[in-house]
C-alpha cells in the first residue's frame, strides 16, 4: 500500500500487535543506556521560555516558526535505525554484538507495521505509524540529524540566532529578512526528499505552540496563546469521576502559570481565564486558587530545601467508587500513588461488548441492519433473532402483498420495485436490549436527511444531556414520563453526589 494514496494520515492503535511489547522494551532499553537527547529538541513550552527568557536579541532579530509536513509518513525507517545505531555506539556501553542485535529487533519493529480498516488488513511500506510506541523515538532520532543540518548550512548559519523544535514544529528566531527566509526554506526542503518544511514569518510577534512570543526592547515577551476554536469544555464538576481527574486540566493550566514568565497583566488575564473555565464548569474559583496556592508554597519549598518528589513509588490503578476508592487510596498511599479508571462510560455503553461470535455470518447474529432499495430509499431497523431471518420476512411480506406489517414492505409493494435488488447490510451487532434500542436510534440519526422509509423516526428513547457542556453525555431509555421519573429521583439524591439529568426535550432546541 502507497501511503500517498490516502488522503489522510492514518492514526493506529498497535496495542495488540505482536510487535507492541518488544517496542516499549525498546525503548525502556534505549533510554537506560544512552540518556541520549536530541540537542535541538524541547519538552514543552515552559522549556522553551527558560531557555530564551534572559536572551538579549539583535535589533534585527525576527521571529520565524518551521512545521515539517507529515513528519511520521515521511520518516526513513532504515535510516533512523542507521542513526540509532550511531547513538548506541557514542552513548551507551553495549556491546559490539549488542547492538547489531538491539538494531535488527528495531528493524523488525519499524517495517511489520499491519493495520485493519473495513476487515482488510494493510502493510505501511513507508514510513512510521503514528500510535506505534516506538514511532516517536525514531522520529526524533531522524529530525535531530535534520536539525543538526539546519544549523551548519553554510549560507545561512549567521542568519540562525536560535533554533529550538518540538517534534515536527521548529522555533527561530532569524536575523534577516523575509525574502532570505523563504529562500532558507527552499533549501531546507531539498536536505531531504521527503521531509518538507512551511514556514511562518511572525515578525516581531508569532503565535508558537501555546504561547504568543514578542520581541519588545530587545528581549521576548511571553503570553498565553489560545486558538481561536478553543473551547471551555472539560470535566464538569458534576460528572461522576474522581476529584483528581477532574482537577487534571487546571494542574496543567496552573502549572503553565506559575511557570512561563509573565508580565503582570498577562498572569492576571490568565488566571481570571482559568477561573471562568472553572465557574462555567460548575466548580467553585475558590478551589481552584487554593490549589495555585499550594502550588506556589511547593514551589518555594523546593528552591529553599532542595526537595526531590518522591519517584520510587510505584503507581496502580482502581476502578473509581465514589468514597469507597477513596478510602482505598488512604489505606495504600504510603507505598503506592493511586489513579482511577472509569469503565462506565458512552464509547463503553455503545461498542459491541456483547458476547458476539466473530468467526459466524454477520447476518447469522442479532443487531442492527440496512435495507436499501433499488431507488435508493432506504430502511433501518433491529431484531434479536438472526437479521438474515428478519430481513427475509420484510421481503415475504412484499412478496405476499401484505400491507402493514412494516413501511420497507409497503413501499415494495407499491414502487413494484424488484425484491432481489435490495441490499442488506449490518450496521451494529450487539444483543436485544437497551443498548440495541439506542443504536438503532444513532444510526436513524444518521440518515436522517436521505430518503428513510421507517415511519418512526423520532424515538421514544429520550437523550439525557448533562449540563453546561455536551462532554458529559449519556443515554438512559424509555418513556418521557419513565425519563422525569429518573429526574425526579435525582433531585431527590443529589446530595450522594449523582450526576445531574436533564430531559432532553428540554434541551433539543438548544443544542
Amino acid at each position: 500500500m502507497d501511503i500517498r494514496d490516502v488522503p489522510i494520515r492514518p492514526v493506529v492503535s498497535t496495542k495488540g500487535s505482536v510487535t507492541y511489547k518488544l517496542e516499549k522494551f525498546l525503548i525502556s532499553l534505549f533510554k537506560k543506556h544512552t540518556q541520549w537527547k536530541a540537542e535541538y529538541s524541547i519538552k514543552n513550552s515552559t522549556e522553551l521560555t527558560e531557555k530564551l527568557k534572559k536572551v538579549r536579541l539583535p535589533n534585527n532579530a525576527k521571529l520565524i516558526s518551521l512545521d515539517v509536513e507529515n513528519l511520521f509518513n515521511n520518516v526513513d525507517g532504515g535510516t533512523a535505525v542507521l542513526q540509532t545505531k550511531n547513538i548506541l555506539e557514542t552513548h551507551s556501553k553495549f556491546s559490539r554484538k549488542e547492538i547489531s542485535e538491539f538494531c535488527k529487533l528495531l528493524q523488525y519493529t519499524t517495517t511489520n507495521n499491519y493495520f485493519e480498516y473495513n476487515q482488510t488488513t494493510f502493510k505501511l511500506k513507508e514510513g512510521l505509524p503514528m500510535g506505534a510506541p516506538i514511532s516517536p523515538l525514531m522520529a526524533e532520532v531522524f529530525m535531530d540529524d535534520i536539525d543538526h543540518k539546519i544549523v551548519t548550512l553554510e549560507k545561512w548559519r549567521n542568519r540562525i540566532f536560535k533554533y529550538f523544535r518540538l517534534v515536527d514544529d521548529s522555533f527561530g528566531i532569524w536575523l534577516g529578512s523575509e525574502r532570505e527566509a523563504e529562500q532558507f526554506v527552499k533549501e531546507l526542503n531539498n536536505l531531504h526528499p521527503k521531509i518538507k518544511f512551511k514556514l511562518e514569518f511572525g515578525g516581531k510577534k508569532l503565535n508558537y505552540l501555546d504561547l504568543t512570543i514578542q520581541i519588545k526592547n530587545n528581549k521576548l515577551k511571553f503570553s498565553i496563546y489560545r486558538k481561536p476554536c478553543y473551547t471551555d469544555a472539560i470535566i464538569p464538576e458534576n460528572s461522576y469521576h474522581s476529584w483528581q481527574q477532574k482537577m487534571a486540566g487546571f494542574h496543567s493550566f496552573l502549572n503553565r502559570l506559575i511557570n512561563i514568565p509573565l508580565s503582570k497583566q498577562d498572569y492576571n488575564k490568565e488566571l481570571n481565564t482559568i477561573l471562568e473555565i472553572a465557574i462555567n464548569n460548575g466548580y467553585k474559583k475558590e478551589d481552584i486558587l487554593k490549589i495555585l496556592m499550594k502550588k506556589k508554597s511547593k514551589r518555594i519549598d523546593q528552591r529553599l530545601y532542595n526537595k526531590v518528589p518522591d519517584r520510587n513509588k510505584k503507581w496502580i490503578s482502581i476502578p473509581y467508587v465514589e468514597k469507597l476508592s477513596q478510602s482505598i487510596t488512604q489505606l495504600v498511599k504510603s507505598e503506592y500513588n493511586v489513579t482511577f479508571n472509569n469503565d462506565k462510560n458512552l464509547g463503553g455503553f455503545l461498542i459491541n461488548t456483547g458476547k458476539i461470535n466473530e468467526n459466524q455470518d454477520s447476518l447469522e447474529q442479532s443487531g442492527i441492519y440496512r435495507i436499501t432499495c433499488e431507488c435508493g430509499s432506504l430502511y433501518i431497523g433491529q431484531t434479536g433473532r438472526s437479521i438474515k431471518t428478519r430481513t427475509k420476512e420484510h421481503l415475504n411480506h412484499a412478496k405476499n402483498k401484505k400491507y402493514g406489517h412494516s413501511s420497507l414492505s409497503d413501499h415494495l409493494i407499491d414502487s413494484k420495485h424488484p425484491l432481489e435488488k435490495c441490499e442488506v447490510k449490518v450496521m451494529r451487532k450487539c444483543k436485544k436490549g437497551k443498548k440495541m434500542n439506542v443504536c438503532e436510534q444513532l444510526e436513524i440519526d444518521r440518515f436522517k436527511t436521505k430518503a428513510i422509509l421507517n415511519s418512526q423516526t423520532e424515538s421514544t428513547i429520550t437523550t439525557v444531556i448533562t449540563p453546561p457542556t455536551l462532554m458529559d453525555y449519556y443515554v438512559i431509555t424509555g418513556s418521557e414520563e419513565e425519563c422525569q421519573g429518573y429526574q425526579s429521583r435525582h433531585e431527590r439524591e443529589r446530595g450522594r453526589g449523582h450526576r445531574q439529568l436533564a430531559i432532553a426535550k428540554t434541551y433539543r432546541e438548544k443544542f
